[in-house]
């Protein structure tokens, strides 16, 4: 009888034993294989799990962490995502449909020419649609309406939890509606800054 073949069974139970315990058959029968040292096994790349790949993967909408980042957008009636196009200091809109208006500010229109402190003119309307168009640039706006026509929509609105008009009121390109002030609003006009420069002076 051919001695290996006597010993074939106990062969077979060492292979199985050996895949049980996560060594490779040649560890358990003596011999050696590619990418395995004498007795234990060589080291394994490490792999990403299923559900980390798809993590890590799967596409995102634009601007959806910012969109998640902001808590009024949950109950703002609608969001406005970029690109946005500005139409003066305080009304934006998306490249089709209504444009959305500030509802509690007012801002120079878009050609006004103002004077500065030393009646210098400067072009305040522009400066102030330009100073609309940085804060909203790639940023996802949540908006809550007040009133609607055929041609716009009266709003407020919010990029990032913050108060889109009383940044603009901050920077001195937009003042409150109706002779209201705010905290943002006189200290911009202690600090002459925007349009507080020369005192909302319109040519």
């Amino acid at each position: 009888m051919d001695p290996s073949f006597a010993s074939r069974p106990l062969r077979v139970a060492l292979v199985a034993i050996a895949l049980g315990s996560g060594l490779p058959p040649s560890a358990a029968t003596g011999q050696s294989g590619t990418g395995w040292e004498a007795g234990r096994p060589a080291e394994l790349k490490p792999t990403l799990e299923p559900d980390e790949t798809a993590t890590r993967h799967a596409p995102r909408a634009k601007g959806a962490d910012r969109l998640e980042a902001d808590p009024s957008a949950d109950t703002a009636d609608y969001t406005l995502r970029p690109p946005h196009v500005v139409y003066d200091g305080r009304a934006f809109g998306p490249e089709t449909g209504l444009p959305t208006h500030l509802a509690t500010i007012e801002a120079p229109p878009p050609d006004a020419i103002c004077l500065d402190e030393t009646k210098r003119l400067w072009a305040c309307g522009l400066q102030a649609r330009a100073a609309l168009n940085r804060l909203i640039r790639g940023q996802t706006i949540a908006c809550t309406a007040v009133a609607e026509t055929a041609t716009a929509v009266s709003a407020t609105c919010t990029i990032s939890g913050q108060d889109l008009a009383g940044l603009l009121v901050a920077q001195g390109f937009a003042r409150l509606k109706d002779g209201a002030s705010s905290p943002a609003q006189e200290q911009a006009r202690q600090n002459r800054i925007g349009l507080w420069n020369g005192g909302w002076t319109l040519r």
